[in-house]
């Protein structure tokens, strides 16, 4: 018996090193981003590993426990180009680097979640240089839930509650993103790639030219009496191969006096740069959101397809549309566009059901789902087909010890559309978040026991949190629907399988799957990554060779 214990934990052990071995290979082989210098900093969700320059000694971080508790998002692999020898070996190095990584947190690695991305530092000129730079693995992950975290996602959604625009600030995780070129300017492990020769139009004298043209021009014309006007206005317009505007149009129905100050501002307008395809001016429609308002100090601000510009190079300080609502990250709210989020254009999807119960994962990291759920709803309050909606937050803060598979609790339900935002913000406060893990399927099952009339669920999930009660899927005899958030590359196999065994579909990022005719052996191609069914249960085939 000993014999064949050890022979099989030897088997084991060379399975999972050569499946890390593969997985560092494929990283170290993605293109690279370089900029002069990666600028650190505190930040609630940012953790540091560092190492010495040209080193591969890490210091005492944190314990593989503490790290476990984290939901890590992204890892970025920092390092600095300059060499004093020219027989160094970077790759050498890189390679030490990672398998520090993974004796110490093999959970990292293991992870196909984790996006990751590598930076190359090429400011660094002489030796002495280099200990000023950063060194080793930077881990954003979602903020740690607690009291604060909580009050703050709070007052976010009721910020949102009392001016439910299109747009949704969330605060952003992630200050080194900010400090990254385009992928024009990323280069491969071993060659430099030219730059892409199509991009899009373009605002002739830049980002910050368009913002202050926007609070010059945005006035009422003579026809129409001064109005108090603070709102979000979306609009498209055209601009073509020879740089001219034309075809504006309003997305939504909005006030004369709203719409006469874009129009005026319009026409306004000077030339813009036209989009390139390959090389070749194009015609192309732009996308923005502008900021109306009676308020000097933010009229004039916009988004380009829910995207705030930076104005980096600017010395004027431009105002922060959103208000400080509590907890610091350190970094800088980022608007997202409601429309465009997964939920939103999953719900669109749903307008044919029938006596549907919603139910919705309200935990930690969801503010942005939820804005986008309140939304829709109560844009398509006539059409919504759910019959009760259902929050749960995994416990009301009870500690990993005290939940128990069926019993875990934090589950609010109400069939009356007008109570929605009390009983999620009920849900929210109640609950903490806290480990990864979430009470799914007890959710569902409690929808179906409370609400007689819903004939099939709608599950709101995050993708990022495991299903900690997944065996009292085999209780569900009725089609449960899967609404993924938070998928930027992989899915997790779970909630395939939660929509395949009750016979429900698959939403992910405005895409419906049907997986009722799944046998065993077929694949399943989501977002480029291929998933293998077993006749049980969904697996992702070559994790350890795909990367974002």
């Amino acid at each position: 018996m000993k014999i064949y214990f050890f022979s099989f934990f030897l088997f084991g052990s060379f399975f999972l090193w050569g499946q890390s071995t593969a997985r560092i290979e494929s990283i170290l082989n993605t293109k690279r981003t370089q900029i002069a210098q990666v600028e650190t900093g505190p930040a609630s969700t940012i953790l540091y590993l560092p190492c010495p320059f040209s080193e591969s000694s890490f210091n005492v971080g944190p314990s593989p426990e503490n790290i476990g508790e984290l939901t890590v998002v992204k890892i970025y692999y920092v390092y600095t180009r300059y060499k004093q020898s020219s027989s160094f070996n970077q790759s050498a190095l890189d390679q030490k680097r990672f398998e520090w990584l993974n004796a110490t947190y093999p959970t990292l690695l293991a992870d196909p979640l984790i996006e990751w991305e590598i930076i190359e530092q090429t400011g660094c000129t002489d030796y002495t240089q280099g200990d000023s730079y950063f060194h080793g693995f930077i881990l954003v992950h979602r903020p740690i839930a607690g009291p604060e975290s909580r009050e703050d996602e709070l007052k976010r959604i009721n910020a949102y509650l009392q001016n439910p625009t299109d747009l949704f600030y969330e605060p952003n995780i992630d200050p080194i993103s900010g400090q990254l070129p385009t992928d024009a300017t990323k280069t491969s492990a071993t060659t430099v790639q030219t730059t892409n020769t199509s991009k899009k139009a373009e605002f002739a004298d830049g980002e910050f030219a368009l913002y202050k043209h926007f609070q010059t021009s945005l006035v009422n014309s003579e026809n129409v009496p001064q109005q108090r006007i603070d709102k979000w206005i979306s609009v498209s317009f055209t601009v073509s191969a020879d740089g001219k505007t034309d075809s504006l149009v309003f997305k939504e129905n909005y006030a004369e006096a709203a719409k006469d100050q874009v129009q005026n501002a319009f026409l306004k307008m000077q030339a813009w740069t036209p989009a390139y395809e390959n090389g070749k001016a194009v015609k192309s429609t732009v996308n923005l959101e502008i900021r109306v308002s009676y308020s000097g100090d933010v009229k004039g601000m916009y988004s380009r397809d829910g995207i705030k510009p930076t104005f980096s190079n600017e010395k004027t300080d431009v105002p922060e549309l959103s208000d400080d609502h509590g907890i610091n990250l350190l970094v800088n709210s980022e608007p997202i566009s409601i429309k465009s989020s997964a939920v939103y254009k999953g719900l669109e999807l749903t307008r044919s059901f029938k006596n549907t119960a919603l139910v919705m994962d309200v935990t930690g990291s969801m503010t942005t789902h939820i804005a986008a759920l309140i939304n829709w709803v109560k844009t398509n309050k006539l059409a919504a087909p759910f019959t009760s909606y259902t929050f749960f937050n995994d416990g009301d803060a009870k500690t990993t010890k005290q939940k128990k598979v069926g019993e875990t609790g934090g589950i609010y339900l109400t069939q009356n559309l007008d109570e929605v935002d009390k009983v999620i913000e009920e849900a929210m406060r109640k609950g903490n978040g806290g480990e990864a893990p979430e009470n799914d399927m007890e959710a569902v099952s409690y929808a179906f026991q409370n609400d007689e009339d819903a004939n099939a669920v709608l599950l709101i999930a995050d993708n990022y949190s495991e299903v900690r009660d997944i065996e009292l899927l085999k209780n569900i005899s009725r089609p449960v629907h899967v609404l993924l958030c938070a998928a930027p590359k992989f899915v997790r196999c779970e909630y395939l399988k939660i929509a395949k065994d009750t016979g429900g579909m698959f939403f992910l990022n405005g895409e419906k799957t049907d997986l009722s005719q799944i046998q065993k052996g077929d694949i399943v191609v989501l977002q480029k990554v291929e998933y293998k069914y077993n006749g049980s249960d969904f697996e992702i085939l070559h994790k350890g060779e795909i990367n974002y």
